[in-house]
Order: C-alpha cells, then sequence, then structure tokens
C-alpha cells in the first residue's frame, strides 16, 4: 500500500502494453496488477556481443595479475548482501590451495570483501569497458549467488558471452540458462561450495567455452529486441 506502488500500478493499468524482463517478472505483474491488467509480454535482454567476446585466457589473467594456473571463481557486481556477496566471501574460506575467490564491483557493503580479503579472495575493485571483459573471461567460472528474488542477471549473460559458465542462485529466474552452461544452487556458502566442487568435473570440457558462447547468440541477440519493436509497430498503426 506504499504511495510508490499505488503510483506505478495506475501508470501500468493504463499502459496499452506492458514488457516484463523475464518470466519472474510477468507473473509478478499479473499477481499485482490482478484482473484488469494490459497485456503483458516477456522481452528478454540482450547484449552486445561483439564486445562481450572470447579471449585468451591467460591474456585476461595477465592483464588483471591473477594466476595463471589457479581455478579462478568470479564475483562481479554491485557490492550488496542481496547479491550474494557475504555468502561468497564466506564460501572463499572453505576452499582448496588452487582456488581462487575473486570479486569485481563497488557497492556499499565492499568492506565485507576489504575486512576478508587473504590470499584466496582477492579485490580487484570496479571494472569497466574491456577490463570487464578481461574479467569475465579470466575466471573458470562466475558465481552469482543473489539472495534476494533476481528479475533478470544480466552479468550472467554477459560472462556466457565471454565463454563462461556461470553459477547462479535459485531464486534467479527458470529461463536465464540451462545445464548445459551452468547450475544453480541454494544461494549460501555451503551451496556456493558444492557447486564449484561440481563444476570443476562437469564444465572442464574443451568445448566449453564455445558452448556457452554459442548459448548468449542464439538466446540473448539482438533479435530480441524485435520483440519490442513489433508491438511499438502495431500499436502506432492502430
Amino acid at each position: 500500500n506504499s504511495l510508490r506502488r499505488r503510483i506505478g500500478g495506475a501508470l501500468l493499468r493504463n499502459a496499452d502494453l506492458v514488457f516484463a524482463n523475464s518470466e519472474t517478472v510477468k507473473k509478478q505483474l499479473e499477481k499485482g496488477l490482478g484482473a484488469k491488467r494490459p497485456k503483458i509480454k516477456i522481452a528478454h535482454y540482450w547484449i552486445d556481443y561483439e564486445n562481450f567476446v572470447v579471449k585468451d585466457k591467460a591474456d585476461a589473467r595477465g592483464r588483471l595479475g591473477l594466476p595463471l594456473e589457479a581455478y579462478i571463481v568470479m564475483f562481479v557486481g554491485r557490492l550488496e548482501i542481496a547479491k550474494g556477496l557475504e555468502e561468497f566471501v564466506k564460501a572463499s574460506k572453505a576452499t582448496d590451495d588452487n582456488t581462487y575467490f575473486v570479486v569485481v564491483g563497488s557497492g556499499e557493503d565492499y568492506t565485507v570483501v576489504k575486512k576478508n580479503s587473504n590470499s584466496h579472495l582477492i579485490y580487484l575493485g570496479p571494472k569497466y569497458g574491456e577490463a570487464v571483459v578481461d574479467c569475465y573471461n579470466a575466471a573458470d567460472v562466475c558465481c552469482f549467488p543473489t539472495v534476494a528474488i533476481e528479475a533478470f542477471g544480466r552479468v550472467a549473460i554477459e560472462a556466457l558471452s565471454c565463454g563462461t559458465p556461470v553459477i547462479v542462485s535459485t531464486t534467479a529466474t527458470k529461463e536465464l540458462i540451462d545445464d548445459s552452461v551452468g547450475m544453480r544452487t541454494e544461494p549460501n556458502a555451503d551451496g556456493i561450495t558444492k557447486a564449484i566442487s561440481s563444476f570443476k568435473a562437469r564444465f572442464n570440457k574443451p568445448n566449453m567455452r564455445d558452448k556457452c558462447r554459442e548459448f548468449a547468440l542464439k538466446n540473448y541477440s539482438e533479435d530480441n529486441g524485435k520483440v519490442i519493436l513489433k508491438e511499438y509497430e502495431r500499436l502506432i498503426q492502430n
């Protein structure tokens, strides 16, 4: 019953069409807006796959100053407890000697990383442009253990476009990935640790990077934008 929700609901109910970026958001809108709601259509995100590309892993690690022979688990995103940052940090303390947890980003909870940084938990700070692409390419797996309900994880599809498989939370929308390019885990330290252990066996394959890239191109290309354009054209013509 907040003012924000009432205003938002009034705006949406008077729309001809509402786009939801995932099935999860569509269901939330349907429930929140009730029976007298406008048409709601799913329009998935797309990415600039000419920017998020596969690079040489060793070169990317060299530019970031990361160990060349280690198994690297990468977190990229806002440094907030809701993003599972605290659980990611806890998981880093239960790792073997050759597994490194790397955190990239900025946010109000960066102190959680700073005060726990050690030889196996590396904080690179915020990265932008080509440096972010290097981060995705330097990783063996990217981990996004969001605690809150995730409408859609753009960082996950950026990682896939760079050829890196992902671990996402069970709170992430179901259509985000499938089990050919990633895994889902409970967003806690134990779940993350177990997922990483399983990952090393399941996803350490020569063709894995190609498979992730192909998945991103198939599901998150600019073709997704055609859904929006088509509906705008229909509304204008009517």
